[in-house]
């Protein structure tokens, strides 16, 4: 009977322990980096609640979700700083999980010609070895237009898409924060290249009452910096990407095919 009552209390000691433990590394602590840092009433788009200085030492109550902003991946974290509670970016803190996009332009060149160059890249976006191009909590679609206006389509895998192989452009000269002149409708007087640069918004398309639409994303991803990219071969362009910065990596959001009659 000892040592039954004996091992109860030793359980309970280890238990009471490891709870203690649980409870202090949820409740760890943060110090702000940077003066007049936000803190919000919920991740991502709450209020500004108050505002924090450089070495504020602050509680964790909670780790969140993650978010891209611009080029950096972090999370957020809800806090208590003088009886006050809010949400932090986590790359404001001394625990920052931040990571850096990788350079846009080695980026591109990487993936035009590991699937654009001389590949059929219409027919090659369907398949799973393309993977890396595209990020499964956005999705990624096409602008095209069967008639005048220029309506989306989520790509899906049809066996008998277009399988036309795109020109091969071994010396192509990528043009940072330049678009080509012309080239849509009317032959273009830039230099055959690819041309890139940030954009604030992706491309409207065109709903069945005629009203524009912007791509909806899912809200962690919205602020992620956006590239507009512009290939132009024999003075016309012959396709346009747009891409986005989310989850540490540049991934393939929109395809314009959308031609001048539109």
């Amino acid at each position: 009977m000892n040592k039954l009552i004996l091992l109860f209390f030793i359980c309970t000691n280890v238990y009471s322990q490891t709870l203690d433990a649980i409870q202090y590394s949820s409740n760890d602590s943060l110090t702000i980096k940077g003066d007049n840092i936000w803190v919000r009433s919920k991740p991502m788009t709450g209020k500004v609640v108050f505002t924090l200085d450089h070495g504020s030492t602050c509680r964790i109550l909670e780790k969140g979700t993650q978010q891209s902003i611009g080029k950096i991946t972090d999370y957020w974290y809800h806090i208590v700083y003088q009886n006050k509670k809010g949400w932090v970016f986590g790359s404001q803190t001394s625990i920052n999980q931040e990571h850096t996009i990788p350079n846009f332009k080695n980026y591109l060149k990487n993936i035009l010609d590991k699937h654009f160059f001389g590949i059929g890249f219409d027919y090659w976006t369907h398949r799973s070895q393309a993977r890396d191009l595209k990020n499964y909590n956005i999705g990624y679609f096409r602008l095209y237009n069967p008639g005048t206006t220029c309506k989306l389509e989520p790509y899906m895998l049809f066996e008998n898409y277009d399988k036309e192989q795109e020109p091969e452009m071994p010396k192509a000269i990528y043009f940072e924060n330049e678009m080509p002149v012309n080239g849509f409708c009317e032959k273009s007087k830039s230099p055959d290249g690819v041309y890139f640069k940030e954009v604030k918004k992706f491309p409207t398309y065109i709903l069945e009452t005629f009203e524009g639409k912007e791509i909806e994303l899912p809200d962690r991803y919205k602020r992620g910096d956006k590239m507009k990219v512009v290939i132009l071969h024999n003075n016309m362009i012959i396709k346009k990407l747009y891409f986005i910065a989310a989850d540490n990596n540049w991934s393939l959001v929109v395809i314009d095919d959308c031609d001048c009659s539109s």
